[in-house]
């Protein structure tokens, strides 16, 4: 008797999907602020594996910097640090980008910016 309630678990268990998670976030076809807020919600979820931010990296480092406000890459980089992620690549994109755009960050987006920088 106890083999089909063990069964019946182990079937429940490898076949149904499991819940609370939400849905598959495709970055490739998202910018700017939609993008910033799938990276942000992402890190409130703990389930995100590194693949996922590896490839968020590199799409943001993809981007062309003039399409992407000091703003949204502040957001991305306090989004990294939140889930502990340290990126060459977008440590490379940073550095890139306040040596290109220093003068137009204000205190806030150069904060999050090079704090990422350091913790990377």
């Amino acid at each position: 008797m106890a083999a089909p309630t063990e069964r019946f678990l182990q079937l429940y268990i490898f076949e149904k999907a499991p819940r609370c998670l939400p849905p598959y976030v495709d970055l490739q076809n998202l910018t700017g602020d939609s993008l910033v807020r799938a990276m942000r919600r992402a890190a409130l979820h703990p389930w995100r594996d590194a693949r996922f931010w590896r490839r968020a990296a590199e799409h943001v480092s993809a981007l062309d910097p003039q399409k992407l406000p000091g703003r949204d890459l502040a957001q991305v980089c306090l989004a990294f640090k939140r889930v502990d992620f340290p990126s060459s690549v977008l440590s490379q994109h940073c550095q890139q980008y306040v040596q290109s755009n220093y003068q137009n960050l204000n205190t806030f987006e150069l904060a999050a910016v090079l704090s990422y920088f350091c913790f990377a």
